[in-house]
Order: C-alpha cells, then structure tokens, then sequence
C-alpha cells in the first residue's frame, strides 16, 4: 500500500522507551500529522515518566505532533489461546485496537510500534507475530510501520538516543505483570497463541467501537 506521507497521518504507540522513542523521531522526518498514543492499564504505573520523555521531544517533532494518554480498564482485556500461557499479547490487543480507533477517526492510514529486532524474540515482536499484525492490519486498510526495526542492539539503540541529545533511560511505564510471562514455550505453542491472537485482533477490528478505554484529550506537544 503506497502512502502519502505528506497527508496521511501516523498513530505511534509510544512508550515513552528507547525504542518507540526512536520511531517516533524517525517517523517525524515522514509524516508532519503525527499523534503519539500512550495507554496505560492497572499494571502499567509511572507515566510520570512518559512526561519526562514528551518533554525531551516536543521541540524535535512536528509542530502539529499531539500526544493521547488512554487508560484501559481490566474488563477491556481478552483472552486468547491458552489460559495457562501468560505473555504481553492481551496488552498488545487493547494498544492496538486502541491505536486503530484513533487513526480512524483521524483519517491516518499508518499505525507504528517501537518493535526492534534485537527484541525479536518476544512473543509479540517475534517474526510470525508482525507478519500476523500486518497482515491483519491490511485488511482494514492500515499500513504497519516498524521504524526501529533495523536496531540490533540496546547498545545502539542508547547511541542512537544520545546523538539526538536525549535521555538513553527507558522513559516508559512499569509492567507489573511482564514477570510472570511464560518462559521458553515451544514454537508450537507461540505460533498457535499467535495465530488465536490474529482472530482476536481481527475480530474487535470489525467491531470498530472502542469499549473499556478512556481516551483522554488530545494535547498539542508545542503545549505539553
């Protein structure tokens, strides 16, 4: 799908980390309407320190750049594939139908995360899972965007960071959760939890209406 970047708008789900830090000041040399999605959840504390990053960028993106704090409550959450495997898919669902509710309404045609390869082998940044997302995302007419992809390394990630004059911290919230993630499931088992996470995604894409999400109002960086 070709893209107007001039016109066309780009939702981020920032973290405020090292990587979704980087997407978003890559993305800013594309696209000039550029909004910066931040959701957090009972288990994710310490926006605070989103604050801190936002602070660092504004005088680096676009003028017209925004921010979108949205809060997701428990019930928002679902469940997929097997009950007894924990992992950030769940979380990754509400970000993301979250992130597609917006550009909707905004008229972008691009969603981005802060997915680099040297993560590669978390559940949701494994190949299998991007290429599920993107093939998802396709048909509702949503361009996936990995601007960090090319980072191979925290090393180079934290490089990247202080050559722009910003913090190398991971400015991002706390998951109180992430711990408790299971550990090395077969690749059986993660495709299959992958493939039950596709039709979950596809399923509240078609849906459109956004539930158990507080968006709050859009803030202007230039006022942040």
């Amino acid at each position: 799908m070709q893209i107007n970047r001039e016109s066309a708008g780009c939702v981020v789900l920032f973290s405020g980390g090292r990587d979704s830090t980087i997407a978003a000041l890559r993305l800013a040399k594309e696209f000039s309407n550029l909004t910066l999605l931040t959701v957090t959840t009972d288990h994710l504390v310490g926006v605070e320190r989103v604050a801190q990053r936002l602070q660092e960028l504004k005088t680096l993106l676009p003028p017209a750049a925004k921010w979108i704090h949205a809060v997701a409550q428990p019930a928002s959450f679902v469940t997929i594939g097997k009950e007894t495997i924990e992992s950030c898919l769940p979380c990754h669902h509400v970000y993301l139908r979250t992130a597609l509710a917006i550009a909707r309404g905004s008229g972008a045609k691009s969603i981005a995360l802060g997915y680099a390869s040297y993560q590669d082998t978390w559940l949701e940044q494994t190949p299998y899972a991007v290429e599920a997302l993107r093939s998802v995302l396709a048909e509702f007419d949503m361009t996936l965007l990995l601007p960090s992809a090319s980072l191979a390394s925290k090393a180079e990630a934290i490089a990247v960071l202080r050559g722009s004059g910003l913090s190398d911290a991971a400015l991002e919230q706390k998951c109180l959760k992430q711990q408790f993630n299971s550990k090395d499931l077969s690749l059986a088992d993660s495709n299959e939890e992958i493939d039950e996470w596709k039709i979950a995604l596809r399923k509240s894409f078609e849906v459109g209406k956004l539930t158990g999400v507080d968006v709050r109002t859009p803030v202007p960086l230039g006022e942040w």
